[in-house]
């Protein structure tokens, strides 16, 4: 919009016959680290928003939170940071030609890949994003901002209190980074103990370490695990239902028509199926052969979210009792089904019991009532942590500052724009900043 603005007082002294000298750089904001950041953010919003519609006070929040993030990142950018402005165009063209029927959590997961970190092992940090060596991540042993670039641990090196996870090849043990179980040897008395790139598998007559198949390798039909769970990417799955040998594929790649079937993955049952699609046995678990459905439009009878095209939903359905619908997300006042998660995000269905109930807005101020006593849905906050147990109301508290003690990452600010940790320093929790931006 900003720079719409521009081009049309550019255009309107050009017709008034005025002289006017602008370097065209500036009408161009991908040509630095935060102008790339702002566009992208711009971006990613609108594309949340279409896929899973929000109230506006919750986008209003989250673009606060996106702002001061590019703030800070510009300021690192031709010191720690360096910013690739074809990748960052690239980047850009990709969430702009996204659908619904993507990964977002994949997809911007990518959005790091314009950018390339200048301070080595050690150095001062303030985001992973500045870090230069292979796997290195801007940690706080200390709980306190400035970080370290500290690559992943080797034999006898720290794992815990803030420190990075350990390399390939080793495992963390009490706090310290110890050679790993070799591929093929026992494991039955430390399942962890098999490191990085591998896991403990049972044959069906001990435990021994096993390296992870990769993408295409051969795999053991009863065995979904086997294959790489690579990172923050869909992970794969042992294809034994196509036809043909089974061999590991990409979650999500599976489309219409194709056979399907639900995967048992490290992080839970997982549909195969791309996200246009979702695997006719979790439909009809009696299917024979099951395939790749193409996902239903408006007002076709539901019984789970997964059936609706995006961004529609399975509506008025309550999980385990009754089916609904599938339509539009509801705004705030309108009436919803209590249970049923119809609300935008940024609500929730505000009820006594069972009763019809109001799309109400989250909790948004420290020391607002949050929780669910007597409602079938959970008023969290949209700023902050609710300090509720189940069942009873609480209040909307402040994260925790880095270093205070804490339960559960949730107090540190796991789910807001600086993703903080509670972690174990050897004499008790507290909470580690997950980036210094800004801090």
């Amino acid at each position: 919009m900003r720079i719409r603005s521009l081009l049309v007082a550019v255009a309107v002294a050009a017709l008034a016959g005025c002289s006017l000298s602008l370097k065209t750089d500036k009408l161009d904001p991908l040509k630095d680290a935060k102008g790339y950041c702002d566009v992208l953010f711009d971006e990613m919003l609108r594309l949340e928003t279409r896929c899973h519609p929000a109230t506006q006070q919750l986008v209003d929040i989250q673009y606060a939170q996106f702002t001061t993030g590019c703030a800070g990142l510009g300021a690192l950018e031709g010191s720690t940071v360096t910013y690739d402005e074809d990748a960052g165009r690239a980047f850009i063209t990709t969430v702009q030609n996204a659908s619904c029927a993507d990964d977002l959590d994949v997809l911007f997961n990518d959005a790091g890949a314009a950018f390339h970190g200048n301070v080595r092992d050690g150095g001062a940090c303030s985001d992973n994003i500045e870090c230069a060596d292979r796997g290195a991540e801007c940690r706080t042993p200390d709980a306190m901002c400035p970080g370290q670039c500290l690559t992943p641990g080797h034999l006898n090196d720290r794992c815990d209190n803030g420190y990075p996870q350990c390399d390939v090849g080793y495992y963390c043990n009490s706090g310290y980074c110890e050679p790993a179980i070799p591929a093929g040897n026992d494991c039955t008395s430390a399942g962890n103990a098999c490191g990085s790139g591998s896991y403990c598998y049972y044959t069906g007559v001990t435990n021994v370490c096993e390296k992870y198949v990769a993408e295409g390798g051969s795999c053991n039909s009863a065995d979904d695990k086997q294959c790489d769970p690579d990172g923050d990417r869909p992970g794969l799955f042992c294809d034994d239902v196509s036809g043909g040998a089974p061999t590991c594929k990409r979650i999500g790649s599976v489309t219409q028509g194709q056979r399907c079937k639900i995967a048992n993955t490290w992080d839970g049952p997982k549909d195969v199926c791309d996200g246009w699609t979702f695997c006719q046995s979790l439909e009809d678990p009696s299917a024979v052969n099951p395939v790749c459905k193409l996902k239903y439009g408006s007002s076709s009878y539901c019984f789970g979210d997964f059936q609706c095209m995006s961004p529609l939903a399975c509506i008025d359905e309550i999980p385990g009792v009754t089916g609904g619908t599938c339509g539009s997300r509801r705004n705030i006042g309108e009436t919803c089904t209590a249970g049923s998660h119809d609300c935008v995000g940024g609500a929730y269905c505000d009820s006594i019991g069972s009763a019809p109930g109001t799309c109400t807005a989250l909790p948004s101020a420290v020391g607002a009532m949050c929780g669910s006593p007597g409602s079938l849905e959970y008023a969290g906050c949209l700023v902050g942590w609710c300090d509720a147990t189940p069942g009873y109301f609480g209040s909307c508290r402040s994260y925790l500052d880095a270093g205070t003690a804490c339960t559960g990452d949730y107090e540190c600010g796991a789910n807001g724009p600086f993703s903080g940790r509670c972690e174990w320093t050897g004499s008790g929790n507290v909470c580690m900043p997950g980036s210094c931006l800004n801090h």
